[in-house]
C-alpha cells in the first residue's frame, strides 16, 4: 500500500485509525508522505503515535504547504515529545498554513487514554498557537489541562494576532478525578475576551468544577463591566456562544448556561448597533450628558 500510494496527487485527506497504526506502518508509507505536497488534512485516530514515530513524519510536516488540518484524537502513546515533535515540525514550515488543531486525547466513553500530555505539552501548543495567525479551530481535551494551562492559551488570545474563531477546552472525565480547571481559567479567558476580537463560539467541557463566578465573568466581558458607554464600547463585540457542558457546568446554574449559550446571532458590527440603540433606551431621560453625536453617532450610523 505505501508503494502504491507514492506519488498519489489526488489524495487530500488521510484518516489513520485504530492500534495497528505504529512505528512500522507509518514506516511503510514514509515515503509517500515525505513527497506529498497536496494532502490537506490528516487525522490519528485511535493509533499507537507516539513520540518515537512522530520522528518519520518530520519531514511530511516541515515541508508540506497544502496541509490546513491535523488531528490527534483517543492516541494512548501521544505525549509532550509527540506533539513537540510534530508542532515543531509545522512551526519550520513557513508555507504551511493550519487552520484547524484538535487534539483530544480521549472521548466521552472511551477507555484510559494512556501516557498523556502534561502541563508542559500544553505550554508548547500555547506557543504554537501564538506562532500561527492562520489557526481559527482549537479543539483541546487533555486530562492534564489545568488553570495554568488555560492561562498561557488566554495570554495567546488576548493577542492581536490571535484569528482563532472556535475554541473548545474539555479536561479530566469525570470517572478520572476532578477536572484541573474551573472558574480561574475561565476568569482568563473573561480577561483575554476584552481584547480578542475574533472567538465567536467557545465550549467548555469536562469539569466539575465551573460556577456562575466564571459564567458571569464570560457575560460581563460580553455585557461590560457596569452601565457606562465607555463600558460598554470596550466591551467584547464578537463572541456568540459560549457552551458549557451539563457535565461541566454541575455547580454552574442552568439560567446562566442558557444566557451563554445564546448571548446573539448576529455580527459584531450588528452588535455594536444594538448596544448603542439600548443604551439610548436606558437613558432617554437623560441623553444631554450622553454627548449622543460624538459617542454613539458613529456606532448608529455606520
Amino acid at each position: 500500500l505505501g508503494r502504491g500510494l507514492i506519488g498519489a496527487t489526488a489524495i487530500e485527506s488521510l484518516v489513520l485509525e485504530d492500534q495497528g497504526m505504529g512505528l512500522d506502518q507509518l514506516a511503510c508509507i514514509r515515503d509517500y508522505l515525505e513527497g506529498n505536497k497536496t494532502l490537506r488534512g490528516i487525522k490519528f485516530l485511535r493509533t499507537h503515535l507516539s513520540g518515537a514515530s512522530s520522528l518519520l513524519l518530520n519531514d511530511f510536516f516541515s515541508s508540506n504547504s497544502s496541509l490546513k488540518v491535523l488531528d490527534l484524537t483517543c492516541n494512548p502513546k501521544v505525549d509532550d515529545t509527540t506533539v513537540t515533535e510534530i508542532l515543531g515540525a509545522i512551526l519550520r514550515n513557513d508555507s504551511c498554513r493550519l487552520e484547524t488543531l484538535n487534539v483530544l486525547e480521549k472521548l466521552e466513553g472511551e477507555a484510559d487514554a494512556g501516557i498523556g500530555i502534561s502541563e508542559s505539552g500544553v505550554n508548547f501548543i500555547a506557543l504554537f498557537v501564538s506562532k500561527t495567525p492562520s489557526l481559527s479551530v482549537l479543539r483541546l481535551g487533555i486530562r492534564e489541562l489545568n488553570d495554568a494551562g488555560i492561562g498561557e492559551l488566554a495570554n495567546v488570545v488576548r493577542g492581536g494576532y490571535c484569528n482563532i474563531t472556535r475554541l473548545e477546552i474539555s479536561g479530566r472525565f469525570g470517572d478520572e478525578g476532578m477536572c484541573r480547571f474551573g472558574d480561574e481559567g475561565m476568569l482568563s479567558i473573561a480577561e483575554a475576551l476584552r481584547t480578542n476580537q475574533s472567538i465567536r463560539k467557545i465550549d467548555f467541557g469536562m469539569s466539575e468544577r465551573l460556577t456562575d463566578r466564571g459564567g458571569q465573568a464570560i457575560l460581563q466581558a460580553v455585557q461590560g463591566q457596569d452601565e457606562t458607554w465607555q463600558s460598554k464600547i470596550t466591551s467584547n463585540h464578537t463572541l456568540q456562544s459560549v457552551y458549557v457542558s451539563e457535565k461541566a457546568g454541575l455547580s454552574m446554574s442552568k439560567s446562566l448556561r442558557t444566557k451563554l449559550q445564546f448571548i446573539t446571532t448576529v455580527d459584531s458590527h450588528q452588535t455594536i448597533k444594538g448596544k448603542a440603540w439600548r443604551y439610548i433606551h436606558d437613558n432617554i431621560e437623560d441623553l444631554s450628558s450622553i454627548n449622543l453625536e460624538v459617542n454613539l453617532g458613529p456606532h448608529l450610523l455606520a
